[in-house]
């Protein structure tokens, strides 16, 4: 995995796609506080991509950041309302699926 991150760090840094590829690379070793700087970074890079902002929630919440997963998300659903990997809650703490649920329905702009 080092030499391909080395290939992503050695492309343009404003390519917000790398930054999640390499996050995504981390999340799937389980390092996750470096995923979540990646992600960061992609938020960067570009504040309107929704799956940037999904992608940090879900690193959060596996880290049990879970007031920042559900700032991540909110970003996320804001941008996009239907952007369904935002709703998806199936790995997330009962408890927090009771607060996310109900804060993200009294909290989302509605949908034309």
């Amino acid at each position: 995995m080092d030499s391909r991150l080395r290939l992503l760090h050695s492309c343009d840094g404003s390519v917000l796609q790398a930054w999640c590829v390499a996050g995504n690379c981390f999340s799937l070793q389980k390092e996750h506080d470096i995923a979540i700087r990646y992600f960061q970074r992609a938020v960067q890079v570009d504040p309107l991509f929704a799956y940037a902002y999904t992608l940090l929630g879900h690193e959060y919440v596996l880290v049990d950041e879970l007031d920042k997963a559900l700032a991540a998300f909110r970003n996320a659903l804001r941008l996009d309302v239907r952007h369904y990997n935002a709703w998806y809650v199936s790995h997330w703490p009962s408890s927090f699926c009771t607060v996310i649920s109900i804060d993200l329905v009294y909290n989302l702009p509605s949908v034309l």
